[in-house]
């Protein structure tokens, strides 16, 4: 794993993978296509507003896991993924493909995991996986990632506990700077230059 612009340390990440691939072991998965961005970003710390793209994380249970995404979002991955193998691909070549490479990279899988109720994954690029990976069994991760997602580490709520400090700081400056009647421009804004110092 490497250094990047992600919100955890990268051992956090390492803790979520180690996860991940004892939960697909026990559901019998050689691999799994990640494909939905809230579990992209959970296993990765990658995110993007282009998840309108295909895009994917393929954890196989001993490679590095490697992100699929679309080549323009390629500075976007580099400093927000935790893991070194990214692959962007070009438009007119189509995520299916890409991704069904680096499955095969990975050594393929005789029982993948796809997120079959995943938003990012339409049926028309379900059927074009079954089409490039034929030699694939595919079956429903769904929960595989979830219900690690559901299990808050020390990190994890202590950012949750952060988040809330900052929710109460800001609603005690704004409370005391709004008085009754209509708000006007510029409202609050003491509030806010106060909780960015």
């Amino acid at each position: 794993m490497r250094a990047s612009e992600a919100p955890f340390h990268p051992d956090e990440y390492a803790a979520r993978l180690r996860s991940i691939r004892t939960r697909m072991a026990q559901a019998d998965m050689d691999l799994l296509i990640v494909t939905s961005p809230e579990n992209i970003c959970y296993l990765s710390g990658y995110e993007s507003v282009g998840y309108f793209a295909q895009q994917a994380l393929i954890v196989a249970t001993a490679a590095e896991p490697a992100l699929v995404i679309r080549a323009l979002e390629l500075p976007n991955a580099e400093a927000s993924c935790v893991f070194e193998h990214i692959i962007g691909y070009h438009d007119h070549e189509g995520g299916s493909a890409a991704i069904a490479r680096t499955v095969n990279e990975a050594g393929g899988g005789r029982r993948v995991g796809v997120e079959l109720r995943s938003r990012s994954l339409t049926n028309a690029q379900f059927a074009e996986l079954g089409n490039v990976l034929p030699e694939s069994v595919f079956a429903d991760s769904f929960g595989i990632v979830e219900g690690a997602r559901l299990i808050k580490s020390d990190a994890e709520l202590a950012c949750i506990h952060r988040a809330g400090e900052i929710v109460e700081e800001g609603s005690a400056l704004f409370g005391e700077q709004v008085g009754p009647g209509p708000l006007v421009q510029g409202d609050g804004q003491l509030a806010v230059e106060q909780l960015e110092a």
